[in-house]
């Protein structure tokens, strides 16, 4: 039942993201660095622990993202220091400790759009001394930036342990930034280094706070519910 329903929660977010787009104007000699900063916004987060969900889990959640950006470019004539990205996103646990899932997203002080797909593995389960230990492959690309396009593809390692209720992750992987402005093309890669913590206050319920190092700061609270 909710394998069926992860492709209707992501076409419904897919539905209410608006569908005009914006025009950015990045300065002569800043490109690779606009490219950096919003490859950093588009990235795909996972926003949980190392941990998988196993055959019958699931991760159904919303989640907002702040994110510094450059203020030398303009998107449509407006200059921005934070970029903020809002996402509807679900997970599913699938057999041998594999987790895969999807996203859709927008920024509503700039309309940009995003959307990305993640595969994910557990190598350790979290034990009674032992922490989890995971690893994922993500890809997100971004839209509505005209006439910019650029995807991300990601690779990263995460660490958690689960504490009663708590759950303490961190991790850190390189991500691909490809790029493509007026002819001009940018591909390059960057570190990214993240921790963050989920709660359980309630049965089902799971809040996630994560703070993310790329080429800026990011900061992300994702509410859901999973099992």
């Amino acid at each position: 039942m909710l394998r069926r329903t992860l492709p209707l929660i992501l076409t419904l977010a897919l539905w209410v993201t608006p569908l005009c787009a914006a025009t950015i104007v990045i300065p002569p000699g800043e490109f690779k660095k606009a490219s950096q900063e919003l490859g950093g916004a588009v990235a795909y987060r996972n926003v949980a622990p190392a941990s998988a969900l196993g055959v019958s889990g699931f991760d159904v959640g919303v989640e907002a993202t702040a994110i510094d950006i450059s203020s030398s470019y303009q998107i449509d004539n407006s200059s921005y220091a934070l970029l903020y990205m809002t996402r509807a996103r679900a997970r599913v646990g699938l057999p041998w400790g594999v987790t895969v899932g999807g996203m859709l997203g927008w920024s509503p002080n700039t309309l940009a759009k995003e959307y990305g797909l993640e595969v994910g593995k557990e190598i350790l389960s979290d034990g009674v001394l032992l922490p989890a230990l995971g690893l994922r492959g993500t890809y997100s690309r971004l839209g509505g930036l005209e006439p910019l396009s650029l995807s991300t593809w990601g690779a990263d390692a995460t660490v958690s342990k689960k504490i009663l209720f708590l759950t303490p992750y961190a991790g850190l992987g390189p991500q691909w930034i490809s790029s493509k402005l007026n002819g001009s093309t940018e591909a390059f890669w960057q570190m990214r280094y993240f921790g963050g913590l989920q709660i359980i206050p309630f049965p089902l319920l799971r809040v996630t706070a994560e703070v993310e190092r790329e080429a800026k700061t990011a900061y992300t609270l994702k509410v859901g519910i999973g099992f």
